[in-house]
């Protein structure tokens, strides 16, 4: 589950960023995304817990969207500073995910 959800930060249009103008591109762009990504993503948490590689407690409302969105915002900002590292964070989300070794 870490390595497709890992290589999102460094795409370039990423599914939890807002356009500041608006635009109807951005929209279509962000639907397609969505459209195309959520299922795939909740393929892989379902495959995840059934196979008990996520720790157990986890919020059971945890779904695919709430997770591309929480990883789309921390990819936000990821080109403005480059003390930031979106890459990292989401290693640290996904790490914290997963079943304790």
């Amino acid at each position: 589950m870490g390595r497709p959800l890992r290589r999102l930060p460094g795409h370039q249009a990423r599914p939890g960023r807002r356009d500041a103008g608006g635009g109807t591109g951005f929209e279509a762009l962000h639907t397609y995304f969505l459209d195309r990504l959520l299922p795939v993503c909740a393929q892989l948490l379902d495959a995840a817990v059934a196979s008990g590689e996520t720790r157990s407690g986890l919020d059971p409302d945890l779904d695919a969207c709430q997770l591309m969105c929480g990883i789309g915002n921390l990819c936000i900002g990821a080109d403005g500073d480059p003390r930031y590292d979106a890459r990292r964070l989401v290693a640290l989300l996904v790490a914290g995910l997963r079943q304790p070794s």
